[in-house]
């Protein structure tokens, strides 16, 4: 635990919420975004075969919620191999929150923000896409994420000259 860097990040999360910025968090993003919204996190390292699983160089799969905006994103509801390097997952869902991908069932791997107007996109996922560049389809989820960063920009901009 880092208080003063997960204030921050905490800080962050809520200005871009009430911003309705488009949020994508990777790995400790996606659990400090859960505690932000007041979930909590469990711990992988007591059991030998999750801590296998998760904190290592060979990966393991996921399977995505089906209607999920990463079920969407990837136009599949299974991902055969992601790369995972965590100690922690998230345990408790916080507010809003939903799981959107699983390994096993048993350990939380993404999760999605429902937002009260239905048009933010806050996604986060426990594994690294950015480890597979070669993979077009985990680039999928940076590309998603951009379009939805640019039109909120635009957005924003379209309405600050209409003022």
């Amino acid at each position: 635990v880092n208080r003063v860097r997960d204030d921050f990040e905490i800080a962050l999360i809520q200005a871009a919420k009430d911003g309705n910025l488009p949020i994508l968090g990777i790995c400790r993003g996606c659990q400090i975004l859960n505690v932000a919204l007041g979930g909590t996190l469990r711990s992988l390292r007591i059991d030998e075969a999750l801590k296998e699983s998760h904190f290592g160089v060979s990966g393991h799969a996921v399977d995505l919620t089906k209607d999920s905006t990463l079920a969407k994103v990837f136009a599949v509801t299974r991902l055969d191999k992601v790369h995972s390097f965590h100690g922690q997952a998230v345990g408790t869902l916080g507010k809003g929150v939903k799981a959107s991908a699983t390994w096993e069932g048993t350990v939380v791997e993404a999760i999605e923000v429902s937002g009260e107007d239905g048009d933010s996109w806050i996604v986060a996922v426990q594994w690294h896409p950015e480890l597979a560049v070669t993979d077009e389809l985990q680039n999928r989820l940076f590309h998603a994420f951009v379009e939805r960063a640019r039109g909120a920009r635009e957005q924003r901009l379209s309405t600050r000259d209409s003022d």
